[in-house]
């Protein structure tokens, strides 16, 4: 008891268990490469429609996942029913647990066209089990800030090259080690104008940016921006707007998850209170509508 009080006391604010945040004992990752080792990132997910990456996630509870809006809205609402999988090209997935979605929570104010608020919570219809290949992610409390200097990762399985060519197989799971950039360099990269649309992009004090000056930071959609603390890992970011490989002056923007951690234990403490308006385009079991019931699509979670 002692040695767990000791211990807590050195690692930053908690938002979920202090069971968090842990990597398995794996072989080290690919050198010069991007491949990961199975089970390094145990809380990693992928969204998909039939058998297609879509977006990347989270675990950050036995219940939870968490994902970008843009991955639950808009354009993709037809593309993300069939399956979240911690690997691709599995020739053998129902060896696995599959596990309902009982709700898609976006978040209320997300803005398409401004990025903003590009957060969201996908909820479980039963508890995932713990074990050696998932783990939740730790994280931050609101206002922890990260060092520019640690150890940060994005992780997923998205499109190689300048985000035309897809993951061939057999769709490792692919990692890279990506530095801080800090909000003032970032908004002022951003201030100039956009290499895809010619217009600037406003970063705002709930986005923080991961990734390299000369362009592109690696990570899927949705997917963990991780950072390492006291030998815990914590999400800072989910990834949320980036421009494609090679485009000078753009590293990857993500939403900053301290920034919502109100919004996130409002919505996981509060499920009683969760519901789907009908005015998206969300086809689930429980909710019925006049013109499509009985017609319902069904949301799968595969974990690995």
């Amino acid at each position: 008891t002692l040695h767990t009080a000791t211990w807590r006391s050195t690692l930053p604010p908690l938002l979920c268990s202090p069971v968090c945040g842990l990597q398995p004992a794996v072989t080290p990752r690919i050198l010069n490469g991007q491949a990961s080792q199975p089970g390094r990132w145990p809380w990693q997910v992928s969204l998909r429609y039939g058998g297609t990456h879509i977006c990347g996630g989270s675990v950050i509870t036995n219940s939870w996942v968490l994902t970008a809006a843009q991955c639950v809205l808009g354009g993709f609402i037809f593309d993300i029913y069939n399956t979240i999988s911690s690997h691709l090209h599995r020739p053998f997935l129902n060896q696995f647990d599959l596990e309902l979605v009982r709700r898609l929570i976006p978040h209320e104010k997300y803005n398409k066209s401004t990025m903003e608020n590009n957060i969201a919570l996908i909820e479980l219809e039963q508890p995932v089990p713990y074990g050696h290949l998932i783990q939740p992610v730790c994280l931050p409390k609101s206002g922890h800030t990260f060092q520019l200097n640690g150890t940060c990762y994005v992780s997923g399985w998205g499109a190689v090259g300048d985000g035309q060519e897809p993951l061939p197989y057999p769709g490792v799971l692919q990692e890279l080690r990506v530095p801080l950039v800090g909000p003032r360099k970032c908004g002022c990269l951003y201030s100039l104008p956009s290499q895809l649309s010619g217009q600037p992009v406003n970063v705002t004090d709930a986005m923080i940016c991961a990734g390299f000056q000369e362009g592109g930071s690696g990570a899927d959609s949705g997917g963990p921006l991780v950072c390492e603390e006291s030998g815990l890992w914590f999400q800072a970011g989910v990834s949320n707007f980036k421009e494609g490989c090679g485009h000078t002056n753009r590293p990857g923007i993500f939403t900053l998850v301290s920034a919502y951690q109100n919004w996130i234990t409002d919505k996981v403490d509060k499920t009683d209170f969760l519901y789907l308006p009908l005015t998206w385009h969300v086809l689930l079991p429980w909710v019925r509508w006049s013109s499509l019931w009985p017609l319902y699509v069904k949301t799968a979670f595969f974990i690995l």
